[in-house]
């Protein structure tokens, strides 16, 4: 499962706490408090789910927060930059 990217029933559990994570923030007003989000995210483990999967996600929902934040504040850098200083 480590490492699997795609919408597929054993995908990256993190591909659909992203899709939640935008969606929760498009809406301000009923956005839950970072407690609940983080509730949420343990709720969708699964039951033999362990402490190590937990902070897994716990830590994606995190870079994901901050990656959003980021984004908001302007701090991104294009597709094309990013390309253009690897291959020099």
């Amino acid at each position: 499962m480590r490492g699997e990217v795609g919408l597929g029933e054993h995908a990256f559990p993190g591909v659909y706490l992203v899709r939640d994570v935008i969606a929760q923030r498009a809406d301000a007003m009923s956005e839950p408090n970072m407690k609940d989000r983080v509730l949420d995210a343990v709720r969708q483990l699964p039951d033999d789910a362990g402490v190590e999967e937990a902070m897994e996600r716990l830590y994606f929902l995190a870079k994901v927060e901050r990656g959003i934040r980021e984004e908001e504040q302007g701090k991104v850098v294009d597709h094309e930059e990013v390309r253009d200083r690897f291959l020099k």
